[in-house]
This record gives structure tokens, sequence and C-alpha cells, in this order.
């Protein structure tokens, strides 16, 4: 298993698919630099608002990485920052036409 550290120069990983990550469960939004994504293949996602993902499109994110749950009801150390699966369906047409 291949761990990467996100840093700002991913050339450096050539040939290697990078994703922007800000190391926080979750961020504040305000240190998501969507300006670096430019340099990435993607973005691993680490706040449960569409906005972001959005964001992270439009600033030319190709992949996106996001957590996923069946419920938030349950105790499990990645639910503060994933989404549920219904919250994910409920906007398909807006990831569609991005």
């Amino acid at each position: 298993k291949l761990i990467i550290i996100s840093c700002e120069d991913p050339h450096k990983f050539q040939g290697m698919i990078t994703l922007y990550c800000v190391p926080k469960y979750p961020p504040k939004r305000e240190e998501i630099r969507f300006d670096l994504m430019k340099n990435f293949n993607g973005y691993s996602n680490h706040i449960p608002e569409v906005d972001i993902l959005l964001k992270a499109a439009l600033a030319g994110a190709r992949i996106i990485e996001l957590h996923i749950t069946p419920t938030k009801k349950l105790d499990l150390p990645d639910n503060p920052v994933s989404f549920e699966a219904k919250d994910l369906k409920q906007n398909n047409q807006t990831f569609e036409v991005i």
C-alpha cells in the first residue's frame, strides 16, 4: 500500500495520480486552497458539503475522493466528514452537469 502525503509540488510524483488534500477531519472551509488544485489530478474531500465538491470540480479537479456512510447515526471515525448516500443521490443531476 502506497501512501503519499499531499504537498504543494505534486510534479515529483510523475506518472501517479495526485489528490490535493487538507489532512484535517474536517478542515475549515478557508483552509482549502482551490487555487492549488490545478497542480493536482483531483481533490480528497473531508467536508460533507456539496458546494465544496462543486468548487473543486470548477477549480480543475478531475477526480474527487469523498467519504460515504450509510447513516450518520453510526459511530464511525469518518462519519463527521462523510456524506450519506441519499444526499449524493439528491445532488446527482448537479454532478452530471459538471
